[in-house]
C-alpha cells in the first residue's frame, strides 16, 4: 500500500453531483486505510479542488481515484487534477456498487489481523441523500 498516495472513492449521483470520501494509508502504519474527513455530495470540480488541497497539506503525492463517479466524469476530473497526480484505481471500477461493495469487503475481511471487525453483522449503510421517487401520471382510466 503506498503512504503517500490519496484515494478518492466516487459515486455517481444525480443531478451532476458526486459521492465521495477521501482515504490514506499512511494514517494508521499502512495497515488500513482511514478516511480522511467527511462523506460528502458535490459537483465533480469541487471534489477535485478538495482532492488537490488534501494532497499538497499531506505532502502526498498522487491521487487514486475509483468507482462509478470516475467512470461518469473521468474527463473533467483528470484535466483539473492534470497528469502529475491523477491515478486510477483497478478494475473494480467496472463493478455496480454492490458488487465493489462486496469486493472492498472481502479484501478488508482477508486482509485483516482482525476479522470480526468487517464481520457483516458490524457493516451500517449510510445515505448522503434520502431517495427520490417519482412518480409519473398515466392519463385515462380510473387513476387519471
Amino acid at each position: 500500500y503506498d503512504s503517500k498516495a490519496l484515494i478518492c472513492a466516487c459515486i455517481d449521483a444525480r443531478n451532476t453531483q458526486i459521492f465521495y470520501a477521501f482515504y490514506n494509508y499512511g494514517q494508521n502504519n499502512g495497515s488500513l486505510p482511514m478516511r480522511i474527513g467527511n462523506y460528502a455530495a458535490d459537483a465533480a470540480d469541487k471534489m477535485c479542488v478538495e482532492a488537490l488541497k488534501i494532497l499538497k497539506e499531506g505532502g502526498l503525492s498522487k491521487i487514486y481515484f475509483t468507482g462509478d463517479g470516475l467512470i461518469a466524469n473521468r474527463k473533467l476530473i483528470r484535466s483539473i487534477i492534470g497528469d502529475e497526480y491523477y491515478r486510477e484505481g483497478t478494475a473494480v471500477n467496472l463493478l455496480g456498487r454492490a458488487a465493489f461493495a462486496a469486493l472492498l469487503a472481502e479484501q478488508c475481511y482477508t486482509d485483516s489481523s482482525d476479522s470480526s471487525f468487517f464481520a457483516p453483522e458490524n457493516a451500517e449503510i449510510y445515505y448522503l441523500r434520502t431517495p427520490k421517487l417519482t412518480v409519473k401520471k398515466i392519463s385515462g382510466g380510473e387513476n387519471s
